[in-house]
């Protein structure tokens, strides 16, 4: 398992001097976040999703043109703090090192606290989803929130910090955000009309990384029925659905947010034991599903059966999912799997100065440097691989 070793540690050399203690960046997803173009805020929404799609979906760099500035990104901010401690736990160097303690403060200063809660933004822009939903940095979100608290409880462990006040906030904005008559939490405070699984499973998996420092059993019940109610969702062939609206719509997209309901899963092992007999079939329904949203070479299908463009955060998913799972199961299917991915990840989508690529097209790529959604998930991907290269 060479790969394992030189090969990823060339890589993760490569993007940490890329990025070289700046964390501001683009995102796929900023389009409206023009400092030129103030009247895009009166715009109505559906003007507003297609101007973010048309800048997300342009291999040309539209964002000069329109005053798009680059910002720091609060989910991102968090995947780079979880890399941060995974490389401290494994004795390894580079710019990070020293990144810890100003990742950390930063996250903190962008939480959104009220009324003995706290919870946080996924971005620093205003996004607007073709569905109408919208999202600003002044309004909070499952995604931005799980995120943050699974990197404060991994510092905090590292360091020894006391984040148990920050967790028992955190533990109040889930019960203020659980609908008690769908069995499910809220998207957002703001965001309450449809049901999203895989926020559901990101819920899980932070809570249980927040339990090893306090627990609610309160919280810990919701989570039992919202896992509940995961499990009833999924189809035959082992996947979720991306979202379901109370009118009855459902979107589907079978991509890395599978990943993100798989670690939720094998979180689920561990916060409920005594259920392991009703999670685990689910899980290997799950499992098999996820396998084929991948080429034999380690390629992910962008949204499955849909073969191109190659996405990096598909890419990131695969390695991370299939490391959880060894690290799990200790087979090494999931070894070779997360070794597959990243060989190809590395060999053909990451630029000689360091950065990943955001899309692989079939002739072409899109090579525009995303922040968030290339280079911190790579960060994880890569970090999270050399803990494992450390014990292998």
């Amino acid at each position: 398992m060479d790969l394992l070793g030189d090969s990823v540690s060339k890589s993760l050399s490569g993007l940490l001097g890329w990025i070289d203690h700046s964390y501001s960046g683009w995102d796929p997803f900023d389009g409206l976040n023009s400092t030129r173009f103030d009247g895009f805020r009166a715009l109505p929404p559906q003007i507003k999703a297609v101007l973010i799609q048309m800048h997300k979906v342009s291999p040309i760099n539209l964002r000069p043109v329109f005053s798009v500035n680059p910002g720091i990104d609060t989910k991102g901010i968090s995947l780079f703090l979880q890399s941060y401690c995974n490389l401290q736990d494994s004795g390894i160097g580079g710019p990070l090192k020293d990144d810890g303690e100003w990742l950390f403060s930063t996250l903190m200063g962008k939480s959104i606290e009220a009324n003995d809660t706290i919870a946080w933004s996924s971005h620093y822009f205003d996004y607007v989803g073709v569905d109408g939903s919208v999202l600003t940095p002044d309004t909070p979100d499952l995604i931005g929130t799980t995120n943050a608290i699974r990197a404060i409880c991994q510092y905090a462990r590292l360091k020894d910090l006391d984040v148990k006040d920050v967790i028992r906030k955190y533990y109040h904005y889930l019960l203020g955000n659980f609908d008690r008559d769908h069995s499910c939490y809220y998207y957002g405070h703001h965001v309450r009309n449809k049901y999203v699984p895989n926020s559901d499973a990101e819920v899980i998996s932070s809570v249980r990384i927040a339990g090893e420092m306090v627990r609610s059993e309160e919280v810990e019940e919701l989570c039992r029925a919202s896992l509940l109610k995961l499990i009833e969702s999924q189809d035959e062939q082992g996947s979720w659905f991306y979202s379901r609206y109370l009118d009855g719509a459902v979107y589907r997209q079978l991509d890395f947010h599978q990943g993100y309901i798989i670690d939720g899963l094998v979180d689920a092992l561990h916060l409920f034991p005594e259920m392991r007999n009703t999670i685990m079939p689910s899980l290997e329904k799950a499992i098999r599903s996820y396998d084929s949203l991948f080429a034999g070479d380690g390629r992910s299908f962008y949204r499955f059966p849909r073969r191109y463009p190659t996405d990096i955060h598909n890419q990131a998913q695969g390695i991370i999912t299939n490391l959880k799972l060894y690290d799990e199961f200790d087979n090494k299917v999931h070894l070779e799997s997360s070794s597959r991915i990243c060989k190809w990840t590395i060999e053909n989508m990451q630029d000689e100065s360091g950065y990943f690529y955001y899309q692989k097209g079939r002739l072409l790529a899109n090579k525009i440097p995303y922040m968030r959604w290339s280079q911190a998930w790579m960060m994880l991907a890569l970090s999270q691989t050399l803990e494992v290269a450390t014990v292998v």
